[in-house]
């Protein structure tokens, strides 16, 4: 699945895996988030979209920090693009991670950058870049 980086920062069905990087930074105060309220949002995030392909026993694998405020998800089976935004900005909100955050979407086999988008794009406009295409 995506890999995510806070900074105060799925109808199309992709055919491809997909790791997804969520790109972040400090929270409003200047405190950082709590990563377990942020691993357990992105792991949230992983069992919807998979649920929603159809897919309720694939074993997700550990959602891991890579570098400062960036975390990265594995997802093997392809997922609807269309339902990561409201679905990811659910699981942030039950967590309370108040961070903004970006995502980026990369291909499994060489990492190029597919999809991605800002939370704002979502929370402005309701929609992301590419979404239903």
């Amino acid at each position: 699945m995506p890999s995510i980086r806070f900074a105060k920062y799925l109808p199309l069905l992709l055919t491809l895996p997909l790791m997804a990087w969520l790109l972040g930074a400090a929270s409003d105060n200047g405190a950082p988030e709590q990563p377990d309220r942020i691993n357990l949002a992105l792991r949230r995030t992983a069992d919807g979209l998979l649920r929603a392909s159809g897919d309720s026993t694939s074993r997700i694998p550990a959602v891991a920090p890579v570098g400062e405020g960036v975390w990265r998800v594995y997802l093997a089976q392809a997922f609807d693009y269309e339902q990561l935004p409201p679905l990811l900005q659910s699981s942030l909100d039950l967590y309370g991670v108040r961070q903004s955050y970006r995502v980026a979407v990369r291909k499994c086999y060489d990492a190029t950058l597919d999809l991605g988008y800002h939370q704002q794009d979502y929370l402005q406009n309701g929609a992301v870049p590419c979404g239903g295409r």
